[in-house]
């Protein structure tokens, strides 16, 4: 463009200073423009006028119709074009009006007149201004369906329709054809008499958008198949001369739809089965057609939770079910999961959609799975211990033999033993427990639930009470039948076991014999606490010292403590006599005792004997003598016979004679075997014949066994008299006194020949 426009400046200038030079005025010409007509808004159509040379002066114009008309195509314009002296163009204006009708071009002119200035004239003195077409427009046709019919013809309306009016009359040819699925069972065909085959040619009068009906006969039959197309196929486009070629085009063929009435319907049952306990069982479903079709028929299912869960209950399946042709019955297999908690039945959905080649009777079906598990709810039997004080929890568990899907619950009371034993029932009024009453029970989950009942402790020795704890009153989950779960052990047998301690003891017992006839030796049988149950135990006498029949009266035979008695008495018969003998023992044992337990099971009878022996020594006088030894014999003494040994210590002891000169001392033991009433102590005196007194000395009993005052020592010191029997004599002679001499010489010289035989 910059290098083009010096060019036109110097033609202008040329065509000037020509038309100056020829005419000597300016010379005004109009050129031909045009513009795309445009479809909305405004648009405007611009023509110049141009002059040859310059100054002062104007040119008049006007439009005028050709192909292009005032009003609809373009506005009308007049008017003058005024110059200044520098001008050498000036422009038109011409408003378009805009359309969407397919049309051809359209001119109109614009003409010239009335030059002024000076030597003006009028060169190109007409233009054409050209309105370019620029809209379209597309043929289409509907898809129309239409319900078949059981016999006869009915059209079926396709409807033809222009996107924009066209100027000028536009017709064509259709035809209806055979539908054009890749699935031939879809397609309606003129070999399988679904339509009338139909052609023809039918027009859009000029600028018309009113659509055209083209009516394709539709076949009715009875036959069960599916929905069918088929097709309205347009050729042979006529437009306008004015319209060019490609302005106005066909969208595509139109598809219709031949909607089968015949009454196949899709229907299935509801079904019935039985959950079993384990593994994977199923239920068979009948899915039915009401009518065979000559076309396949297929509908999808898929199963869906009710009160069943899938994965716990069933599991979920889904699919297409295909009917062939003429088969009116498939069938449809659902596992089911078997499981052994109790439960209300419980249902599943299969839902149908989406069928094709028939419809559907049914859109959901049910499976109902029927629990076939039970339970049933027992209270076990507890044995607790009492304790002291306080309250301990007895624990009876309720117990269901199989799960159960939701809360079961029952009524809980409580209710003292009722054995016949009146004592080992346990019971509210005696505050053996805490009584339960009308108790809202329940079992939430799992299959163990802990129900406690309270045990009242004391210190009461009493025997093992009973009492009951009892469920009734059943509720189950809402929709579960009542059979599914029942009482089984309804009663729970609780024991509360005594641990409370006495036991029998048999205390000792003794008695003095006496010397004749017979006394009782009582033997006492407690418990050092009261027991509430009575007490039976027997007892037996056993030879210890003492001799059954001799001693004492054998005896065997049952003590019975009534409740809360703690004492009984066995009473022994003991024989007296005279006899001296010691203390004897014989035993009461007893045994087999009920109601509680034995402690200390033996006890001594001590049978004391009260018979007293004395014991004495009697004194004793023997001539001492001249030379050697003799014996002084003291006699000791039982006043009475002893049944069994019996000792005395004696030991001599220096008076006026004096040991060892006068006696030899002596002590020890003196025993008196069973019968023997005396025994002896012998005393060595020694013999001298120096004249002197009577001497004495003494023998002494200590340490009598048994001791007083069993045995006494009646007389314990006895006197020894060593009686002188030397006299006074005449001097020795002198011959006497020479031996003697002769002795003692012969002594000295014994003893010196030792001494040195020593050294």
């Amino acid at each position: 463009m910059k290098l083009a426009m010096p060019h036109k400046i110097f033609a202008t200038a040329f065509l000037f200073c020509s038309s100056q030079a020829i005419a000597g005025g300016p010379t005004y010409n109009i050129a031909n423009a045009s513009v795309v007509e445009g479809s909305g808004g405004a648009s405007t159509l611009v023509l110049t006028v141009s002059r040859g040379s310059t100054g002062v002066g104007g040119v008049s114009f006007a439009s005028s119709n050709g192909t292009a008309v005032a009003g609809p195509d373009y506005t009308a314009v007049t008017g003058t074009l005024n110059f200044a002296m520098a001008d050498i163009s000036q422009t038109i204006s011409v408003p378009i009006a805009t359309d969407n009708t397919v049309e051809g071009n359209e001119t109109f002119t614009v003409t010239l007149s009335n030059p002024t200035g000076s030597g003006a004239a009028i060169g190109t003195g007409t233009a054409t201004g050209t309105i370019t077409n620029d809209d379209s427009s597309v043929i289409t046709v509907n898809t129309p369906s239409i319900a078949e019919g059981n016999a006869g013809n009915t059209p079926l309306p396709f409807l033809v329709s222009l996107s924009n009016p066209v100027q000028g009359a536009v017709s064509f040819t259709y035809t209806a054809d055979d539908g054009n699925s890749v699935n031939p069972l879809l397609n309606a065909t003129l070999a399988d008499n679904d339509f009338v085959a139909s052609t023809g040619s039918v027009s859009f009068p000029s600028d018309s958008v009113t659509a055209l009906t083209v009516n394709v006969p539709i076949v009715g039959d009875l036959e069960v198949e599916a929905n069918q197309g088929l097709l309205l196929n347009l050729s042979a486009l006529v437009l306008p001369a004015t319209v060019s070629p490609g302005s106005v085009t066909f969208a595509a063929s139109g598809a219709g739809t031949i909607n089968n009435d015949d009454g196949a319907l899709i229907t299935i049952a509801n079904r019935v089965v039985n959950e079993g306990n384990a593994g994977s069982g199923s239920v068979l479903f009948d899915v039915e057609l009401s009518a065979p079709s000559k076309t396949p028929v297929t509908v999808q299912y898929a199963t869906s939770d009710g009160s069943a869960n899938a994965g716990s209950d069933y599991t979920a399946t889904s699919g297409t079910i295909t009917f062939a042709p003429g088969v009116i019955t498939q069938f449809l297999t659902v596992p089911i999961l078997g499981e052994t908690v109790v439960e209300a039945n419980e249902i599943f959905n299969i839902n149908f959609s989406a069928p094709f080649g028939a419809s559907l009777g049914t859109t959901v079906a049910n499976g109902t799975i029927n629990n076939d598990d039970s339970a049933t709810l027992s209270l076990n039997s507890v044995n607790q211990a009492e304790g002291n004080a306080g309250n301990t929890p007895m624990n009876f568990t309720a117990t269901l033999s199989n799960p159960v899907q939701g809360t079961v619950g029952a009524t809980l009371n409580t209710s003292d033993g009722n054995s016949a034993t009146v004592l080992q029932n346990a019971t509210v009024a005696d505050n053996d427990y805490v009584a339960i009453t009308n108790s809202a029970f329940t079992l939430a989950s799992g299959v163990t639930q802990t129900v406690p009942v309270q045990i009242v402790g004391d210190t009461d020795v009493e025997p093992n009470q009973g009492l009951r704890l009892i469920l009734s009153n059943l509720t189950l989950p809402v929709g579960m039948a009542a059979s599914a779960v029942t009482l089984g052990t309804a009663t729970g047998n609780g024991t509360i076991n005594n641990d409370d301690a006495t036991a029998l003891f048999i205390s000792p017992a003794s008695l003095v014999e006496g010397n004749a006839g017979t006394s009782v030796m009582n033997f006492t049988v407690s418990l050092p606490a009261p027991n509430k149950d009575p007490v039976n135990v027997n007892f037996a006498t056993s030879d210890g010292t003492a001799t059954a029949g001799v001693d004492y009266v054998a005896r065997t035979g049952t003590l019975n403590f009534a409740s809360n008695v703690q004492t009984q008495t066995i009473a022994i018969t003991i024989n007296g006599d005279a006899v001296f003998e010691n203390n004897e023992i014989f035993n009461v044992t007893l045994s087999a005792a009920t109601g509680t337990t034995i402690a200390i099971a033996s006890a001594i009878g001590v049978i004391t004997d009260d018979e007293v022996l004395g014991v004495s020594i009697a004194d004793a006088t023997l001539a001492e003598g001249a030379l050697g030894t003799a014996f002084m014999n003291f006699t000791v003494s039982l006043a009475g016979a002893s049944s069994f040994p019996v000792t005395v210590d004696f030991a001599t002891s220096n008076g006026t004679a004096g040991a060892p000169n006068d006696f030899t001392a002596v002590n020890g033991t003196l025993t008196f075997a069973p019968g023997e009433s005396s025994k002896i102590v012998a005393v060595a005196i020694i013999g001298d014949r120096i004249v002197e007194n009577n001497e004495t000395f003494a023998v002494t009993l200590t340490n009598p066994n048994p001791a007083p005052p069993r045995l006494l020592l009646t007389r314990a010191v006895a006197t020894g008299t060593i009686a002188n029997d030397d006299q006074f004599v005449q001097a020795p002679t002198l011959e006497w006194r020479g031996m003697m001499l002769l002795i003692g010489l012969m002594l000295a010289v014994c003893s010196v020949t030792l001494l040195r035989g020593t050294r």
